[in-house]
C-alpha cells in the first residue's frame, strides 16, 4: 500500500509529532523518538520513516536516488 493512504488514519497524531520533531536539530531527533510516551509508540516507526525522508531532502541525497517506477 502506498504511504499516503496508510498514514491517513493516524495523521492527526503524526502531524503533531512531526512538527515537534522537525523543530529539533537532525542529530537530536533519534533521541526524541526514543523518548516518546506510550500513547505515541504506535507511530514511532512511521515517524522515523518520515524523518529519514526529510533528512535526505535536507542533505540533498534525494537528488541522487531515482524514484521507484511501478
Amino acid at each position: 500500500m502506498p504511504l499516503l493512504p496508510r498514514l491517513m488514519p493516524q495523521w492527526s497524531v503524526l502531524d503533531r509529532l512531526l512538527d515537534q520533531a522537525l523543530d529539533l536539530a537532525p542529530e537530536a531527533r533519534e533521541r526524541w523518538l526514543e523518548s516518546l510516551v506510550a500513547e505515541d509508540l504506535a507511530v514511532r516507526a512511521t515517524l522515523r520513516q518520515l524523518l529519514d525522508v526529510q533528512c535526505g531532502i535536507e542533505s540533498g541525497l534525494y537528488l541522487e536516488r531515482l524514484p521507484k517506477v511501478a
